[in-house]
């Protein structure tokens, strides 16, 4: 049971990380800067820490990938 719920914690978590990446990414760049992905999240409540995790995952998922130093983009 908390393994199941750990997991659907972290499932929403990827979802808020990607909310946020198309949010605040523009149209004609594609790419956000990670930080301002951090300080939208913490603004919503969660970690710097469970933030890099959300993004690991979502670049492990090919959902997001790295674009430059310090920027990713969705895929």
């Amino acid at each position: 049971m908390a393994s199941k719920i750990m997991e659907e914690s972290r499932v929403d978590n990827k979802i808020i990380v990607i909310e946020i990446i198309s949010e605040l990414v523009s149209p004609k760049n594609k790419k956000i800067q990670i930080e301002a992905i951090i300080t939208e999240a913490m603004i919503r409540g969660l970690s710097e820490d469970t933030v890099n995790a959300a993004i690991e995952e979502l670049e492990n998922d090919h959902i997001i990938e790295y674009s430059d130093t310090g920027y990713v983009k969705l895929l």
